[in-house]
């Protein structure tokens, strides 16, 4: 072989190499790019996956907290007659009873709307029954306590007012 068919050949080797080294960049390029693509993609993936799981737990607490706002709305007129009753008897365990019972409604987070008198009625927590004389826009007298889950209103006070 002469030197310029040497060359040439070294040449050509050096090309093919230098081509075959820039498929191999643009390969690895896109690979990357893939690579990255994949991993955006999982991420998304996992914060759908963490909204959803969120809002599957909102939403089990959410249906929790409606059953049992529908169960209690079932129990109070029960237990307020118990309660009454209890208020007009000497038995003590009776009352012991009621005093539980209203100790555990508390622990899921029932309270009462008790308003006072001459407090302005609030159409959220009030149910107007009657219109009594009194200052107006205001509660004359409370004709039932109201209830609330979770200062959420289940039941509102019965009460009369005075007409604006």
């Amino acid at each position: 072989m002469t030197k310029d068919k040497t060359q040439e050949t070294t040449l050509n080797g050096l090309e093919e190499l230098t081509a075959k080294i820039e498929t191999l960049e643009a390969d690895l390029a896109a690979a990357q790019t893939e690579t990255e693509t994949a991993k955006e993609a999982q991420m998304r993936a996992l914060a759908d996956l963490a909204n959803f799981q969120r809002r599957e737990t909102e939403n089990k607490k959410l249906w929790s907290q409606f059953a049992v706002a529908d169960f209690l709305k079932k129990v109070i007129p029960s237990f307020l007659e118990l309660k009454l009753g209890a208020d007009h008897s000497q038995d003590e365990s009776i009352k012991q009873v009621v005093e539980k019972l209203w100790k555990n409604l508390e622990t899921v987070g029932l309270t009462a709307i008790n308003p006072a008198p001459e407090t302005e009625v609030n159409p959220n927590e009030h149910e107007v029954l009657m219109v009594a004389e009194g200052q107006p826009g205001c509660i004359v007298q409370v004709l039932e306590p109201g209830w609330k889950l979770h200062e959420q209103v289940i039941l509102p006070a019965k009460v009369s007012a005075a007409q604006e």
